[in-house]
């Protein structure tokens, strides 16, 4: 049995990157940089935990996602920009991403996983130290127990996202994020194949992997809507 800690969402005040704010700052909003540039490897590092998950929250405000978590959800409406709009749901809200947003969402999720790695590094899968567990690989159970899915509401939203990323980096996906990618590269049975789509890639998974895969991304658009 999994031992994860539950990570709600951050309704609390987080503090601001140290950089100056571009003119298309809006009123209240601590990380305009998410929108207009990507943020670099050592600045997502420097950030806490509530930090980067306080700037991912604010990407998807600024498309009007109407968030379950009440405490959040008055945090952003004291801002006039912020127009949630009931019905929409987080993939909704990240198609309207722009091309910084899409990648700056993955490298702040990444500087969270790594945030928690101690967290991680509690949980020994019973995998990991066996002849079926890849070198490297968090999550092996994603690949080899079709029962894994009844532990997903346990694992923080962090851990969610590094275990989808871990099923796909397996198929061999392209991660757009330069640093997401350096971090799987780092495992030799990493082998990124840049020709085939998110789509092509997920239409390889195992029929273990499939169903976790899908229960993994409903999980992460719940906890963000």
């Amino acid at each position: 049995m999994l031992s994860f800690k539950r990570l709600f969402p951050v309704a609390a005040l987080a503090a601001t990157l140290t950089l100056a704010a571009p003119l298309q700052a809006a009123p209240g909003e601590k990380y305009p940089q998410t929108k207009t540039r990507l943020l670099k490897g050592r600045e997502t590092r420097k950030l806490e935990n509530e930090q980067a998950q306080y700037a991912i929250n604010e990407i998807y405000a600024r498309h009007g996602l109407l968030f379950g978590d009440m405490k959040l959800r008055k945090q952003f409406l004291r801002f006039k920009w912020y127009r949630p709009e009931p019905g929409l749901s987080a993939e909704d809200a990240r198609k309207r991403f722009n091309s910084y947003e899409k990648r700056n969402v993955e490298r702040l999720a990444l500087a969270r996983e790594s945030e928690i790695g101690a967290e991680q590094d509690d949980y020994v899968s019973p995998y990991k130290t066996g002849s079926q567990g890849l070198v490297g690989e968090r999550f092996p159970e994603t690949r080899l127990d079709k029962y894994f899915g009844i532990e997903i509401e346990s694992m923080s939203e962090a851990q969610l996202q590094y275990a989808l990323n871990e099923i796909y980096a397996r198929h061999g996906f392209n991660f757009d994020d330069m640093d997401l990618r350096k971090h799987f590269l780092k495992l030799g049975w990493y082998k990124p194949k840049p020709d085939l789509s998110r789509q092509q890639v997920a239409a390889t998974f195992s029929n273990i992997e499939r169903p976790i895969a899908n229960a993994l991304a409903e999980q992460l658009d719940w906890r963000r809507n």
